[in-house]
């Protein structure tokens, strides 16, 4: 009745019923792809489908989708109700750029053809922080469902990080560390190598660890994202300080901004010699304020150097060592791209120790976390692995299987790339 009554007083009736009960009563969301023709008068061509990642099995559906278009001077909307569908501009004068989602209040996703993109990338500026925000991501949605090259995807990340907005810089900064290295053609590292080489990096070097007095959440925020990525991916010497933080911490609570903690220790740690290593596990195994302890165990499950690694993993079915804190070592090792094959190998060999100890139900909350393997051999042993064992767990089947649907998304999306 509500929904008829907004329809009424809009002088759209029934008609507005159905498009709410399109949005109300069927899953999934569209996706709209967009294109500028002015090849005569300007108009915006418009394709309607389901957003269904590569290899989706849901089925086709079908709405009548509220869309509009801002060119800079004006907005422009319209009903897209069938599956391709132009839209006349109101502007005789062909826009310089468009985007298809104003504001980033819509229900869709729009996805512009490479001609399009690039004439918003050129005019980034001019969106409003929200309309970099949708569009970032969006372009992630996208990416991780393998419906737009990597190289775009990049090409976005680029872009964002020249929006005025520091927010929009931070998603692009994640939009760029969410495509991994495995994934990427010579092409597309090339390119991922350049953001951190020309822009990351001497952002994290300007940036630093430390908070500076006047800093704002949005630079706080920004700063933490920045500086673990580029530690990690380009710069040694971001590594050392990270270190020296680290154990000025240990020492001294005080020494590290609570909001700069986390980026901190999992720089230490991921790149920990034998002594950093040793000091960070000593103060987790002995401290008993929990949010430390959570810092610590989270930190160290990053740890790449292998014999370090194993005494890490080892740790979780060590008597001494709680079932909860195994738990979310565990969870934090899988959760980490470099390390989730070795924490996933030690579940495999210790998967009894490990089902006595850990709290209850914590074998479907691993299964989600494996869910981000992503090759044909991780899926073998993980089916393989789980495939019988899964009947007796409670919660196993529902989690084996959304994780295996994840898998083999991810497996059919980075083979379009």
């Amino acid at each position: 009745d509500f929904i008829r009554s907004v329809g009424d007083a809009a002088g759209k009736g029934p008609e507005a019923l159905a498009v709410f009960r399109g949005f109300v009563e069927q899953p999934g969301v569209p996706l709209l792809d967009v294109a500028l023709d002015c090849a005569q008068a300007p108009t915006v061509e418009v394709r309607q489908q389901r957003l269904r990642p590569v290899g989706s099995s849901a089925p086709e559906l079908q709405w009548t989708t509220p869309a509009c278009f801002r060119d800079g001077t004006r907005t422009q909307c319209a009903d897209i109700r069938s599956q391709a569908q132009r839209v006349p501009l109101a502007d005789k004068a062909c826009p310089a750029w468009l985007v298809a989602n104003p504001d980033g209040k819509s229900y869709y996703v729009p996805r512009y053809a490479p001609a399009l993109a690039k004439k918003i990338r050129s005019n980034v500026s001019a969106l409003t922080t929200d309309e970099m925000l949708a569009t970032v991501t969006d372009t992630s949605v996208l990416s991780q469902s393998g419906l737009l090259p990597i190289s775009e995807a990049l090409a976005w990340a680029n872009a964002g990080l020249d929006h005025p907005s520091l927010l929009a810089r931070r998603f692009s900064v994640s939009l760029v560390q969410e495509q991994r290295d495995p994934w990427l053609t010579p092409k597309d590292t090339e390119a991922k190598r350049a953001i951190l080489q020309k822009r990351l990096v001497p952002l994290a070097r300007e940036l630093g660890w430390r908070e500076r007095p006047g800093d704002s959440d949005e630079l706080r925020d920004l700063r933490a994202t920045v500086m673990p990525f580029a530690a990690d991916e380009g710069d040694p010497a971001l590594r050392a300080e990270a270190r020296d933080l680290a154990l000025a911490w240990v020492a001294n609570r005080e020494a590290v901004p609570v909001n700069m903690i986390p980026p901190v220790l999992d720089t230490a740690a991921r790149f920990a010699d034998a002594p950093t290593y040793d000091k960070l596990r000593e103060l987790m195994l002995k401290t008993v304020n929990l949010r430390e302890r959570s810092y610590l165990v989270s930190s160290l499950a990053r740890t790449r150097e292998p014999v370090l690694r194993d005494r890490t993993l080892a740790l979780t079915i060590d008597k001494g060592f709680s079932g909860r804190d195994a738990l979310d070592l565990i969870e934090d090792a899988l959760d980490d791209d470099t390390n989730r094959r070795a924490a996933f190998d030690f579940v495999r060999a210790n998967y009894d120790p490990l089902l006595a100890k850990l709290p209850e139900q914590s074998m479907p909350r691993i299964m989600r976390s494996l869910g981000d393997l992503c090759t044909r051999e991780e899926r073998d042993l993980f089916v393989g692995f789980f495939n019988d064992r899964v009947p007796g767990i409670l919660g196993g089947p529902r989690a084996y299987r959304q994780a295996l649907e994840r898998i083999d998304l991810c497996i059919a999306a980075r083979s379009q790339q």
